[in-house]
């Protein structure tokens, strides 16, 4: 399972502008909370000069994404297990 956070989308003429903020956070198959890409995010906020607002929110949002599921909160509630359950079960064994 693995989050990713990004800043908000900006329309730019006739498109959308995404950009990737770095972090994100998995659950390892025994159970284990990971952030990952932290040095990312902090090399990249200085070098693409994230506003401090973006920070604060991606910041906020990354903790809250860990506690949530550490407490198996909406959306990490399990309601998802059994289609997740179904699609690994048709996955071809390597």
């Amino acid at each position: 399972m693995l989050r990713r956070y990004r800043a908000p989308a900006k329309r730019v003429s006739n498109a959308l502008r995404l950009v990737d903020l770095d972090l994100d956070v998995t659950l390892t198959w025994d159970g284990e909370i990971v952030g990952l890409d932290e040095d990312e995010f902090a090399s990249n906020r200085m070098l693409l000069g994230y506003p401090e607002a973006i920070i604060k929110q991606a910041c906020e949002a990354f903790s809250e994404v860990k506690e949530r599921l550490a407490s198996r909160l909406f959306p990490f509630h399990g309601s998802a297990d059994r289609y997740t359950n179904e699609w690994l079960s048709a996955q071809p064994r390597h």
